[in-house]
């Protein structure tokens, strides 16, 4: 049993006990491994896949004190002007990360993550605020999928003050911490870093819109660009010996 368990990642994990109707809330993969392990021993069956995720989607909701929050998908209210919004600072998000299956290998190294690269090729868009109850404010936004352009994932987080509380993501790898969301974790991230401004007296004059960063460009030599599309994959470069822009020309050309 334990050699199957190290081959399963954190996602894998979540959703083999989700299924079942296990809480992995806050749990690192070492004690997945363990409820992995105790849940396939006693042989738990699968829960109905509408009650399981409707269950799950209620916990998510439900505050420290046993509230239950509204479900975003009933709320009508949404706002584009984003001056409300708190500030999200990184260590709100790594925080976030770590307690939702993200190893410290992969915070310490997050602008080579899915998350990162998708926040940075403008795939979040769409962001809108809904604030609860004066106390928790709800942040909606959609990310383009990368295999179908002209589709998206829906997304939502609940935010405590400027902690973030939970989030759900439409992807089937909804675990709290997929690709998606951590896209608009980090999106948030550089959105209120980029509009500091937005609670001053002249900033409010004006709604603050989601809008995406500039995508900054700097020159690379030929040898020192990286064409790697995951960067979880081996290293390729385009090696300047292997540049031919030119076709050999025959010895013989004049003669033809």
């Amino acid at each position: 049993m334990a050699s199957s368990t190290r081959k399963k990642t954190v996602g894998e994990l979540r959703k083999y006990l989700r299924e079942r109707g296990v809480n992995t809330n806050n749990y690192r993969k070492q004690e997945l491994e363990e409820l992995y392990k105790n849940a396939a021993e006693r042989k738990i069956p699968i829960e109905r896949d509408d009650f399981c995720r409707e269950s799950d989607l209620k916990r998510r909701r439900t505050t420290t004190d046993g509230r239950l929050l509204i479900n975003p998908d009933n709320v009508r209210q949404w706002e584009d002007d984003l001056k409300s919004l708190p500030d999200v600072e990184l260590p709100h998000v790594i925080v976030y990360l770590l307690s939702n299956g993200w190893s410290k290998s992969m915070i310490n190294n997050y602008k080579l993550s899915d998350g990162w690269r998708l926040h940075n090729d403008g795939h979040v868009n769409k962001v809108q605020l809904y604030k609860h109850d004066n106390n928790f404010l709800y942040v909606r936004g959609v990310c383009v999928r990368e295999t179908e352009q002209h589709a998206v994932y829906k997304i939502w987080l609940i935010l405590d003050t400027n902690n973030i509380m939970s989030s759900s993501c439409e992807c089937p790898a909804d675990d709290q911490a997929c690709k998606h969301v951590a896209a608009l974790l980090f999106g948030l991230w550089s959105f209120t870093d980029r509009h500091q401004d937005r609670h001053t007296a002249v900033g409010t004059d004006i709604a603050c819109t989601w809008n995406r960063p500039k995508k900054a460009v700097t020159p690379q030599l030929l040898d020192e660009i990286d064409i790697r599309m995951k960067r979880s994959s081996p290293l390729v470069k385009p090696t300047i010996d292997k540049y031919k822009p030119i076709l050999d020309i025959p010895d013989d050309l004049e003669k033809r």
